[in-house]
Formats: structure tokens, sequence, C-alpha cells
């Protein structure tokens, strides 16, 4: 009964594993759904740990990762594809994407000093364009988007730039779209140093996200207010494992529309790089489970 909803559910969580930070393969989605796109965590937070994952695969020697999608019986998933492969000199990776659900997808990311710079994705429909910046302590300064129709001539650019205090903390971020400036984005901490808030000035184009630590300062929820529920919920929650500090061992991801809520439980290999990925419903029953080899 879970088949089409697994293989739909194994291709996005594979592609926000590695880089959920940036529209690459979902770019269409997620740029047209910025409304609810949570900033600080997609933009900041997931980018760089999407880069410590790559320095892991290089300090490894891997140049193959190969993803296999398995159903709650432990069946594979039937017509589930997914490689990525990264050159000689680890300046440039591509990843292949394919299940009965989602059709085919091509990512080409490129990087320079470990960090990176530039994707082109591809799938039947679009062609997305992410060109990031960082400033001379690799920190973020901007991610620009070119998302265009491969059927017709349109093409869609937004832009976020990021601006940083005199304390070297994230301050504020301007998006653009087409070069029309439409949402300033503010930034508050708390007396920890821990990013707790992100506020657009404008409120019918971009949400309020709040962000909660533990004792340990460790990201635990990212939070908006919900208008079903007239009240904050979360978007995201976080436990960490207790042997591999820093880890996230289990992501709890919510889905407002469906009134309904994944759990993704992950197991690391001794290198600090994915190793399982296990998801359960709600009702705590398996849908799925990715697994992860590399050579």
């Amino acid at each position: 009964m879970y088949s089409g909803l697994t293989v739909k559910l194994h291709f996005c969580a594979t592609m926000k594993l590695y880089f959920k930070a940036l529209p690459f393969l979902c770019a269409f989605f997620l740029i047209h759904s910025s409304a609810v796109a949570q900033y600080y965590y997609n933009d900041i937070l997931n980018i760089n740990k999407s880069n410590e994952e790559y320095n892991r695969l290089k300090k490894a020697n891997y140049k193959t990762v190969i993803l296999e999608s398995f159903e709650a019986d432990d069946s594979p998933s039937e017509g589930f594809f997914c490689e990525r492969k990264l050159n000689t000199d680890y300046s440039e990776s591509v990843m292949v994407s394919k299940s009965n659900v989602t059709g085919e997808a091509a990512l080409k990311s490129i990087y320079q000093d470990g960090r990176l710079e530039k994707t082109v994705s591809t799938t039947s429909a679009v062609t997305n364009i992410t060109q990031i910046s960082y400033d001379s302590i690799g920190r973020i300064l901007s991610i620009a988007v070119s998302t265009s129709g491969n059927a017709d001539s349109s093409l869609f650019v937004e832009e976020r730039t990021y601006e940083y205090g005199s304390d070297g903390k994230l301050k504020m971020m301007t998006r653009t779209k087409n070069g029309k400036v439409v949402s300033l984005i503010n930034f508050t901490y708390d007396n920890a140093g821990n990013l707790i808030e992100e506020t657009p000035d404008r409120p019918t184009t971009d949400r309020k996200f709040y962000y909660y630590y533990d004792d340990k300062n460790r990201l635990t929820d990212v939070v908006r207010f919900s208008e079903r529920a007239k009240r904050l919920l979360p978007d995201y929650m976080f436990l960490y494992s207790e042997d591999r500090p820093g880890f996230i061992s289990q992501m709890i991801t919510v889905d407002e529309s469906a009134q309904g809520y994944l759990v993704w439980r992950y197991a690391y290999t001794s290198e600090g790089l994915p190793e399982i990925q296990k998801c359960y419903s709600k009702d705590k029953q398996l849908v799925g489970t990715i697994q992860y080899e590399y050579r």
C-alpha cells in the first residue's frame, strides 16, 4: 500500500540529505513555495552541512555513492535509482536519480575550496542553475537560483543576499525575484548567541520562523505559526546521537496540509557519512528505508 508514496518520499528525502538547503532537484517546488521557506535553516545550516558531508567523502576517498530504496516489507522500491559520482579531483559531482513516481533527474555540482559553488539540475520540465558565493572566511553571502522551463522560454530568477553585523552574526537577508525586492528578513539572537527568530518585513510574502535549542545549544525545533491550528507548530524536530556529538539521530518532518508527520531515523558510517535512513509514519509503522553504499 505504500509503494508509490514510499518511492516519492525516498526520492525527496535523498535529495534533502545531500543538499537540503538548496532548490536542486525539487527546485521548482521549493522556489515557488518560498513563503514557507526557513531561510536560516535551508540556506545557511543545510549548505554548511552539505559542505561538511562533501569533505567527509573527499577525506575517505570515495568517488561513488549508491542509494538503494526499500519498501516497508524490505523489498526494493520498484524503478528507484540514485547514484552520485565525483571526478578525480573532487571538483565536480553528478547525481542521477529516477523513480516510477518522479521520473528522471540529474544534478551537477561544482566545488571549490571545499565548498559548493554551483549546481545545475535538470528534469523533464525545468532546468535550475544555482550559484552560491562566500566571503573570505566561508560565510554565505548570496544564493542565486534561475529556473527555466524546458518547454518554453520562461525564466524565473531569485536571489537571496545575506548581510553580517560587526559581531560576525547573520543580520539580514534581502530576497529579490527577477531583480525586484520582495522581502527583507531580519534575524534575532538569544543571550547564548543562538539565532532564534527570522522575521520578514512583509508577512504576506514570507513567514516568521522560530528556532529552539537544547541546553547544549543544538537546534531542536524549527517552528512557525499555523493558520490551520491557530498556534505555533514545528516543521522540523531533531534529536542527536549520544555516540556522535552533533550528528542527528532522528528528524521529524511535519506536513501541515496532510495533518501528519514522518519520523526519520539515521545511522552513520565510521567516517560520519549517512549509512541507513528509516522512515516511520505517525502511527510508528515503517514506511521505507534508504541505504547507502560508498566506493
